[in-house]
């Protein structure tokens, strides 16, 4: 059957990878693409194998055989799972509280009165009214609140009263 006209086109071989950086991408046969939803570090290498030599497919074929070896080591997920569970839980935390979900819990309860919270100020932002007007420029005015201006801070340094400034 001519390759052309074959029903099934051969895919390039997809390999997922933690490694971002590719033994033979020199070659231009690998493509790495990073993929959301694989974790972090995980890259999507799609590999043309038509591409490669002898050389680099034996080493290609060693490589995915000792990864193939790392992952067999590890342990099901489940079973790591729940010994993480019982571990926090022997230390009088859930996994949800270490690792994101539900809010930590007080270490000891307080002796003194729980704290109430407020309610923000309908005030906050508004304006009041001017308090004190710079004689020299009427256009000049502060409220009393936050920093003194600089023409009222100039003005006290020379020894003026704030209640020179004051508004009637």
């Amino acid at each position: 059957m001519d390759a052309d006209n074959d029903p099934h086109p051969r895919r390039p071989l997809v390999i997922y990878r933690s490694c971002p950086e590719a033994a033979h991408a020199k070659t231009g046969n690998i493509q790495h693409r990073s993929r959301s939803g694989h974790g972090p570090g995980i890259q999507i290498m799609s590999i043309k194998l038509d591409g490669l030599s002898a050389r680099e497919l034996e080493a290609l074929i060693a490589q995915a055989s000792q990864r193939k070896k790392q992952l067999a080591k590890r342990k099901p997920i489940a079973v790591v799972k729940q010994k993480l569970a019982a571990m926090a839980k022997a230390e009088g935390y859930s996994i949800a509280e270490l690792f994101g979900g539900a809010p930590a819990k007080a270490a000891k309860p307080s002796a003194t009165k729980p704290k109430t919270t407020r309610k923000p100020s309908s005030a906050k932002g508004s304006k009041v009214a001017p308090k004190f007007r710079n004689p020299a420029n009427s256009a000049q005015t502060w409220a009393g609140r936050g920093q003194q201006p600089n023409w009222l801070a100039a003005e006290i340094a020379k020894g003026r009263s704030l209640a020179d400034f004051a508004i009637r």
